[in-house]
């Protein structure tokens, strides 16, 4: 037994190009011949008032003009319509191709679409957004437990250092407040937060973590250097 392998011939899908080509050429030759179909039935009409009009002088009056005429008629009348029922038929057929074609270059146009929307979604995949979100929300986390802690430490220092410096540490609280107040309303377009929070937004319009920051610590700078030291 002798094996006798075969390579099978690919097959090439046809582009959208070619599709389109196929759908435009079909259209045409619709149009082509519906304009020709047209034209030759409005002729049967013509033919056919102009029979009607030879038929009693040709017969009752034997006019051999009229004869004649009348046999050109049913002979050009004979092939006219033999072609016109061949010509629907082509036509009807055409316009099965054509919806075909219009249907082909239809899925394909959809396919490529999908394509690119699924490219969209595996981009996604690849991680590289979320990665980007990951860090940045574990970098602000980070810095504002940073910052929550230097409060705890200043706080505890100025505690340890006078008791009653306790009734100057709104600014401490405030401070801690309108950094998590900014942070949120800096966010707002991209994650569900209540703005109602914010009141009026005049209050944080290009306004910066430095901008409170300095109002709320220079105001515990200001209770610490009203203390005096009485002996």
């Amino acid at each position: 037994m002798t094996a006798v392998m075969t390579e099978a011939r690919k097959i090439e899908e046809p582009t959208l190009e070619d599709l389109r080509t196929f759908a435009t050429r079909a259209e045409k030759a619709v149009e082509r011949l519906s304009a020709s179909l047209l034209d030759s039935q409005r002729r049967v009409e013509n033919l056919t008032v102009e029979r009607r009009d030879l038929v009693v002088p040709a017969r009752s009056g034997r006019d051999a003009r009229a004869q004649k005429r009348l046999n050109e008629i049913d002979e050009q009348l004979s092939i006219l319509r033999r072609d016109n029922l061949d010509d629907e038929t082509a036509l009807t057929n055409l316009r099965a191709q054509l919806t075909q074609a219009q249907n082909n270059l239809e899925r394909a146009e959809w396919e490529l679409e999908r394509a690119s929307v699924r490219r969209m979604i595996k981009g996604r995949l690849e991680g590289k957004s979320i990665a980007a979100i990951q860090d940045a929300v574990d970098t602000l986390a980070k810095a504002m437990q940073t910052a929550k802690d230097e409060d705890e430490a200043i706080n505890v220092a100025m505690l340890k250092f006078e008791p009653a410096l306790c009734r100057d540490s709104r600014p401490l609280r405030m401070a801690s407040t309108m950094r998590s107040l900014v942070a949120a309303y800096k966010l707002q377009k991209v994650l569900p937060v209540d703005t109602r929070e914010f009141g009026s937004s005049r209050t944080f319009e290009e306004k910066s973590f430095a901008f409170f920051d300095h109002h709320y610590y220079d105001e515990l700078i200001e209770a610490l250097d009203r203390l005096e030291l009485v002996f």
